[in-house]
């Protein structure tokens, strides 16, 4: 039976993170079909797509059929809420408009200044009504619904506080159903100077009505593409050098906020009319490159729920292994490998010819022998078939494996920073409470998983250098998942989603941001237009107190540690029931 999940993407971030992630799903899911003739839509497809007719209006469901019936047209299972009109307006325009559905989009045009308490307590109560309507209809047609998946951002006022008011309108009307959070939050340089007071109103709302929560920083973003640009030489495509290399300087070293709002490249006005072009390229590349690399995050996560797999893993699985309490539900991500592979997937010529989407059948490919299909056309070629390997280029692939693993558990990889204070190996450098590893690529194996994990295991064991220490009483806590599809542009990858102590890091900084402007009450009126003091109170002490429960987890490893590795576990064991 299906299981369906739906996104509901609130905000310019959300929805700018939510539009680069259909189109990677798109890509990939059209990678798959391309060696079928004629694709066909399956249940796997159906998670997060509906199958429609849309040659009549309204557009007919057509659900799964047995055995699969030829593919006509995508309907993404979507909700998308902006209190700004520009980029629904604009993706109204793109070539993904006829992906979603028009009745499940919600906006006004005047947005909420950068307020969580206008997006939260004024524009909620306005228009929670027609939100929840159109989750409704996005829900009717689903057979087996899994799980809302929320993207957000937690530094603007829309994002942070319309999209919480959401999430917790969510837990109200659909309490059995889990709710997933990608959200992003500000870096430290924000020129959002709210932001504090909204991340940390907003982080409240998550502790109280997420399942759990996959952070991404900013800041994390801004230096992975430094990173990337860096090593790969060209910030971007091969025709726009000099934009990707104003991209690539500008990413690692000025101010930036959040991944799909503020400006990350402050244009001179005194430049040339070309060079303000070129900026305004390498800013859009920037853009499309931290977005993209958020994308990614989503599209490993949920490949094993699209595709068939070794060892597929459903969302729900995430709760029942990597939340060991409730409150302490926020999971790092990491990525590997990290490339212009990742970023750079559709430049440079390397995607093919577009075919027109969603006409219900008809072929508008500009190659003639293509086969009649309304698939979206973000083809990309797939790949050519490989001799069989020598034992040398097996040896020579698995190193590849170990080192794409052992990158995974480097801290530039994580999509979350650490405190500056915070040492990278040794104590202190973060104590997992539980791991989940998903790899995707039809060259991974089980044993490429297992070899990893024991490897990984090992090294913090002989005091190793990138070591994944697990706390003593879960230090077998790893769930695993494999997909066979490859992801767009790289032979493999793999997803590390890990319960750390590290994420205490991010809690302490946002809450220290927020003290300092609220112990003087700086701009703290505008709040209070709308909420009371006492919430923001009761936000910095929720935040503080999860901080506290994740540090007070690392005291006691590190005890335990120091100890043998054996008294914290023997304290907690339970007794068995007779």
């Amino acid at each position: 039976m299906p299981r369906e999940l739906i996104t509901v993407q609130v905000g310019q971030c959300g929805l700018q993170v939510g539009t680069k992630f259909w189109d990677l799903v798109l890509r990939e899911h059209a990678a798959a079909a391309s060696a079928s003739p004629i694709p066909v839509f399956d249940s796997s497809m159906s998670s997060f797509f509906r199958h429609v007719d849309a040659r009549v209006h309204p557009v007919l469901d057509l659900g799964v059929s047995d055995p699969p019936a030829p593919l006509q047209s995508l309907r993404a299972r979507a909700v998308l809420v902006d209190m700004e009109e520009g980029v629904l307006s604009e993706l109204k325009r793109s070539d993904l408009a006829e992906l979603f559905d028009t009745a499940n989009m919600v906006q006004d045009v005047s947005g909420s200044g950068n307020n969580w308490a206008h997006g939260h307590h004024g524009y909620g109560p306005q228009y929670m009504p027609s939100i929840l309507g159109a989750v409704r209809r996005a829900v009717e047609p689903c057979d087996s619904l899994q799980a809302f998946f929320l993207l957000h951002s937690l530094g603007g006022g829309t994002g942070s506080g319309l999209g919480t008011a959401v999430l917790a309108a969510l837990d109200d009307a659909y309490p059995d159903v889990y709710r997933f959070v990608s959200c992003v939050a500000p870096s430290e340089q924000d020129d959002v100077i709210t932001s504090p007071y909204n991340s940390t109103l907003a982080m409240h709302q998550l502790i109280q009505h997420a399942d759990a929560v996959m952070p991404i920083h900013n800041q994390a973003l801004i230096d992975i593409c430094a990173k990337i640009n860096k090593e790969s030489g060209s910030g971007g495509s091969s025709s726009s050098g000099a934009a990707s290399s104003s991209s690539s300087s500008s990413a690692g070293s000025s101010a930036t906020n959040t991944v799909a709002g503020h400006s990350l490249i402050d244009l001179d006005p005194s430049t040339s009319s070309t060079d303000a072009r070129v900026r305004r390229a390498a800013r859009r590349a920037a853009f499309s490159d931290m977005n993209t690399i958020a994308a990614q995050l989503l599209s490993s996560l949920t490949c094993g729920m699209r595709f068939d797999g070794e060892l597929n893993v459903d969302l729900n699985e995430l709760t029942m292994n990597l939340v060991p309490f409730p409150r302490m539900h926020f999971l790092l991500s990491s990525l590997a490998p990290i490339g212009r592979e990742m970023t750079g997937y559709g430049r440079g010529g390397k995607a093919a010819p577009r075919m027109k989407f969603g006409l219900g059948g008809t072929s508008s490919s500009s190659s003639g022998g293509a086969a009649p299909s309304s698939f979206d056309p973000r083809i990309v070629p797939s790949s050519s078939a490989q001799p069989a390997s020598s034992s040398s280029s097996v040896t020579s692939s698995s190193k590849s494996i170990d080192a794409m693993f052992s990158q995974l558990f480097h801290p530039s990889s994580f999509l979350v920073k650490s405190s500056p204070d915070r040492p990278l190996v040794g104590r202190g450098s973060g104590i997992y409470l539980a791991a989940g590893l998903f790899a995707r690529g039809p060259d991974l194996s089980v044993s490429d998983l297992t070899r990893n994990i024991t490897r990984l295991k090992m090294q913090h064991t002989a005091g190793g250098g990138g070591s994944v220490r697990m706390i003593p009483w879960n230090s077998e806590g790893f769930k695993t998942g494999l997909c066979g599809v490859s992801p767009v542009g790289t032979k493999r990858s793999v997803l590390a989603l890990t319960n750390s102590t590290r994420v205490a890091d991010l809690f302490h900084s946002i809450s220290s941001r927020a003290h300092m402007l609220y112990v003087r009450r700086a701009h703290f009126h505008h709040y209070t237009e709308y909420m009371e003091e006492e919430d923001m109170d009761r936000a910095l002490e929720a935040s503080e107190q999860v901080a506290r429960d994740y540090m007070q987890m690392e005291y006691k490893a590190e005890d335990a540690f120091e100890n043998g590795g054996s008294s914290m576990g023997a304290k907690r064991r339970m007794k068995p029931v007779i």
